[in-house]
């Protein structure tokens, strides 16, 4: 889950775009501050979900771990990767992972509409 969360982090403005959600209008929280749970009618970045992964996105947990993936991206963070949570480890490289299919993504769709 963790690799199909950070898929649709990577790609969350076109996400948004295609795969609404009627219960957060993909803020990721409901009109009352809460993280929203509804489930979406569609796949979301190809993936069922149980619940609403903009809700997920704006959790606690995931916004800390975008921010120490930021710091790491700028320069080494120490301790890493003995002193993180099994969950931080993985969810960074689930970011880095998603980053780099992205990134194949889009120089394959480049290639193309160049001819090559």
């Amino acid at each position: 889950m963790l690799e199909a969360l950070a898929d649709v982090a990577i790609d969350l403005p076109r996400q948004r775009q295609q795969c609404p959600c009627d219960a957060c209008e993909e803020t990721g929280r409901t009109p009352d501050g809460a993280l929203c749970t509804a489930r979406p009618e569609a796949a979301v970045g190809d993936h069922e979900w149980d619940r609403c992964p903009y809700g997920l996105l704006a959790s606690g947990w995931w916004q800390m771990l975008t921010a120490t993936d930021a710091s790491a991206m700028v320069s080494p963070i120490g301790g890493w990767p003995d002193t993180y949570s099994a969950g931080a480890v993985w969810g960074m490289l689930a970011l880095r992972s998603a980053r780099q299919r992205a990134e194949a993504r889009a120089l394959k769709r480049a290639r193309q509409r160049a001819g090559m």
